[in-house]
């Protein structure tokens, strides 16, 4: 009776982590294949033409990307926190460690901001980018 009941807690936690590493492998393959984009393009293909600041964004940029250890040419606006960039179960360490940098940026130019509400790279960006650093 143990048996059964500790085989199948184990071969959902199986099914569970299998199912969770294809989708952050697919995820994964996604975002590498593609193009890689400098800074620069980033900027003028989707922000440049609403006068953000350009180093307000370099810096926002790299600061996602480094958290959570994607390559900056390769992310995009539309990605989702916990879908196409940072995808675990629930949470990952890369995504706590961009929560904290938020916060820290938050405090630093003093902006309220509710971090949960920050869904994607896009939501990042304009959340820190607004007119505090123009």
């Amino acid at each position: 009776m143990f048996f059964i009941a500790g085989f199948s807690i184990f071969a959902v936690a199986l099914l569970i982590y299998l199912f969770q590493k294809k989708k952050v492998n697919k995820y994964a393959e996604i975002i590498s294949s593609r193009e890689d984009l400098s800074l620069d393009e980033i900027y003028e293909r989707f922000y440049g033409a609403e006068g953000f600041d350009r180093s307000a964004i370099f810096d926002i940029w790299q600061e996602i990307a480094g958290n959570l250890e994607v390559s900056v040419g390769k992310i995009r606006p539309s990605d989702r926190f916990g879908k196409e960039v940072g995808g675990y179960l629930v949470t990952s360490e890369k995504l706590d460690a961009l929560g904290l940098a938020a916060k820290k940026r938050a405090k630093k130019y003093g902006i309220k901001i509710e971090i949960s509400k920050i869904a994607s790279i896009d939501d990042y960006v304009r959340s820190f980018s607004g007119d505090v650093f123009n």
